[in-house]
């Protein structure tokens, strides 16, 4: 795992995201077309987020990115698709770099992974410029409340108004939805909407 540019370790738990998993996915499938997607998931993890989103989709071609090559080869050997109409491509590299042409992807999705970047600003540009113009992007992270549950402290999370100022300076229009100790944000084109 990578954490604001280092190698740290990380602990999984069995039912993910400090108990949350299941909420943060049921909202998260709100917020998803279920129509085919060429999708780019940044921060590639343990790859729970890559298997949610091939059980919700059934025609997908998932591209991943991950600084860490040690947790991409686990992905590889330990995933499974489903179905002869997923794709899944995983890359090396990190956020603020993305090694994508604009405009490639109806949907990038970044869950709980703002929170390891080193330059957020960047990072959430890079996730813009490789979005169709219909496209969506999908963030789901920690706010600064959850500083005591992640043993860091607040200033290592984005803030809702903080990720609402980088929408708005991007000319994207961002809903938001903020629960007691995370908040997942759809931030699409204004031109699109």
């Amino acid at each position: 795992m990578y954490y604001k540019g280092k190698t740290a370790q990380g602990k999984l738990l069995e039912r993910g995201f400090h108990g949350f998993g299941s909420e943060i996915r049921r909202e998260m499938l709100k917020r998803v077309n279920k129509r085919s997607h060429i999708i780019l998931d940044i921060g590639t993890g343990s790859g729970r987020n890559i298997r949610f989103l091939a059980n919700a989709i059934d025609d997908i071609n998932i591209f991943s990115i991950d600084p860490s090559l040690k947790a991409l080869e686990t992905v590889k050997e330990n995933i499974i698709l489903e179905s002869t109409r997923q794709e899944l491509t995983l890359i090396g590299g990190d956020a603020e770099h993305a090694p994508f042409k604009e405009g490639s992807f109806d949907l990038v999705f970044s869950v709980m992974s703002l929170h390891h970047i080193e330059n957020i600003d960047l990072a959430l540009q890079e996730m813009v410029r490789v979005l169709k113009t219909s496209g969506n992007l999908l963030v789901v992270d920690w706010t600064p409340k959850a500083s005591e549950l992640m043993n860091q402290p607040p200033s290592h999370f984005l803030r809702v108004d903080e990720l609402k100022n980088v929408a708005d300076g991007l000319r994207f229009k961002n809903q938001i939805t903020e629960f007691p100790t995370w908040y997942i944000s759809k931030i699409s084109n204004k031109k699109s909407s």
